[in-house]
């Protein structure tokens, strides 16, 4: 089942989108271009991860793939991760139980996580994994 990734990041920016004004961030898609850039206001970023390959639920043919994405968060000094969670907590919110395509399960939140190793000049780094499942026959 070949997936079209287009639409289903249109809808979870689309959803992320209203994130930008109360919480101060910028609203983008992932490009191998984003770690080199100088952040000058803290920035969302949607990642496309992976996905699962097709598995075959019963004799009619029904499919199902596990689609896979990451938020990753770059925000400027912090000095403490309090200041992190209400974004983190909006970023969940935002997502969690949406449906990107009809013939899809929910969106479930994963792992969320404090990304210590990129933390440099100030800046804080959060990823906040989640996937759904789409079905097709």
């Amino acid at each position: 089942m070949a997936i079209d990734l287009q639409p289903i990041e249109a809808f979870l920016l689309a959803k992320l989108e209203p994130l930008r004004s109360p919480h101060n961030v910028r609203v983008e898609p992932m490009s191998d271009l984003v770690f080199q850039k100088a952040v000058t206001v803290s920035m969302l970023y949607l990642n496309f991860v992976a996905i699962a390959p097709s598995e075959i639920l019963n004799f009619n043919r029904l499919t199902k793939q596990m689609i896979k994405y990451e938020v990753i968060l770059r925000l400027q000094d912090l000095r403490s991760h309090t200041r992190a969670y209400p974004i983190i907590k909006a970023i969940s919110e935002a997502l969690s139980g949406q449906k990107p395509v009809a013939n899809c399960r929910e969106i479930e939140m994963r792992e969320q996580k404090f990304l210590a190793d990129l933390v440099a000049d100030g800046l804080w780094v959060y990823q906040l994994g989640f996937d759904f499942e789409i079905y097709g026959g």
